[in-house]
């Protein structure tokens, strides 16, 4: 909608007439006022305008401006002028701003938006909105540039600072040693930094999509990184789990053996979810590293004294409840230290790891194997009685005494003596029955030695 002021004179009225022109030429009387309460009212919508006005006369060259345009230029006791105008203009903004003009004037859109830098008198800068219109004559020739000018400094310091915070944001997620992503309440993947890329090996086309966290677990499922099963399934629990938003912790080891730790924690709002993803695959490799240092013995590798007793006491435990049989095997090699005295005890330990090697051959996995001290070995057998106990112990000092060992110039043929016993589940401890298979040892080495003696 066109506005027009059109002042009429007559013999009886000297009026101001405001017309409103619809988009479809249909002319409406608004009011008929007063020239001096148009001004006055005129006055009044300026001075409480925000924008500052301007009509600038293309033709004298020539400006009038509002007493708030004045304000926001800033520019002192100075008239303002177009000369002026464009002189306060920040040199940076200044092409930008001719080349606006000039295609506002050579086009037909009567409207331009334009937004730049103004000089005030004490050296600042200030940022200004002008949105102008052209007033063309009937052959299309500009006469007129009307607009008014709003002082935008304030939301420009506050983009800038969105600007810079998000940058701050952006640098700082890419430089964290975690991967992260953020979903939203749809589980929609919102932001995601490099490193979680790389941890978790996705596709960069992948995640710049910005895709439903469904389509990142099914290309996951498909590359087998939850394991065996159908990848719909797995797709629908990792979703389901998600969907929950709850906190949560756990570890996750990926196909190629890095171990990630996943932290999730919804959003306060609770309108997404923040998951944080750390390689630890150093820190569990030494935490093994220390845990075997302080269960296994450092020659062998078999478990220590401490280890192997608390390793058995459980196991006892569990027979006890159960009422299972087992039976413990007690080792020492023979003339272990006639080996050390001739030929070192370089050779001696070479001796001590096979001996500890045998072992570990002929028992089961679910035996308890451990080195007690010197050249004494102990084997807790679960679920075993007296006569599998003794097939087990006679196994291993036949395989140990078939062994001829070359250790540089030395040949050694180590033999084993070995004493048993079975345990009585309710009735014995774990140390009643090394007391006793230590006593069949006792008689194995009597008795001749590479023997085995059961009590």
């Amino acid at each position: 909608m066109n506005v027009a002021l059109n002042r009429q004179s007559s013999d009886e009225s000297n009026v101001t007439r405001i017309e409103a022109r619809g988009a479809h030429g249909r002319t409406a009387m608004v009011a008929d006022l007063d020239p001096e309460r148009v001004r006055a009212r005129l006055d009044l919508f300026l001075e409480a305008a925000c924008e500052g006005i301007y009509d600038w006369n293309l033709a004298a060259d020539d400006i009038w401006v509002s007493a708030r345009l004045l304000e926001i230029f800033d520019i002192g006791e100075r008239a303002l002028t177009p000369s002026l105008w464009l002189q306060l203009i920040h040199a940076d903004d200044l092409q930008r701003y001719r080349d606006a003009i000039r295609e506002h004037l050579r086009s037909t859109d009567s409207k331009l938006d334009v937004e730049y830098r103004i000089r005030t008198q004490h050296g600042g800068y200030r940022w200004v909105l002008d949105r102008s219109m052209a007033i063309r004559r009937e052959d299309g020739r500009v006469v007129h540039l009307v607009g008014a000018v709003l002082d935008i400094t304030e939301q420009k310091r506050r983009e800038a600072e969105l600007a810079h915070n998000a940058w701050l944001l952006e640098n700082t997620l890419q430089h964290m040693s975690q991967g992260i992503t953020m979903v939203d309440a749809d589980l929609n993947l919102v932001a995601y930094n490099d490193r979680c890329r790389e941890l978790l090996d996705l596709p960069a086309a992948l995640l710049a999509e910005r895709p439903p966290m469904a389509k990142v677990f099914r290309y996951q499922a498909e590359r087998g990184e939850y394991g065996e099963g159908a990848v719909e399934d797995w797709v629908a629990r990792r979703v389901a789990d998600y969907g929950k938003f709850s906190p949560r912790t756990y570890e996750r080891v990926r196909p190629d053996g890095t171990v990630i730790e996943v932290c999730g924690m919804p959003l306060p709002d609770g309108r997404g979810y923040v998951t944080t993803f750390t390689d630890i695959t150093r820190r569990k490799q030494a935490e093994r590293r220390l845990l075997a240092l302080a269960t296994t013995d450092g020659l062998t590798g078999l478990y220590n004294r401490r280890r192997f007793f608390e390793l058995s006491g459980k196991e006892l435990t569990r027979a006890l409840r159960r009422r299972l049989d087992f039976s413990v095997l007690y080792i020492d090699i023979d003339r272990f230290n006639a080996v050390n005295d001739r030929y070192g005890h370089a050779v001696g330990d070479a001796v001590l790891r096979h001996v500890a090697g045998m072992i570990s051959e002929v028992v089961r996995q679910e035996d308890i194997v451990g080195r007690l001290g010197g050249e004494e070995f102990a084997v807790l057998l679960p679920d075993t009685g007296r006569d599998g106990a003794v097939g087990v112990a006679e196994r291993l000092r036949q395989a140990i005494a078939e062994c001829e060992l070359s250790i540089g110039e030395a040949v050694v043929r180590p033999t084993v003596s070995i004493g048993l016993t079975a345990g009585e589940p309710g009735r014995d401890t774990l140390e009643d029955a090394i007391q006793r298979a230590d006593e069949a040892l006792y008689r194995a080495k009597h008795n001749g030695r590479n023997r085995v003696e059961s009590a």
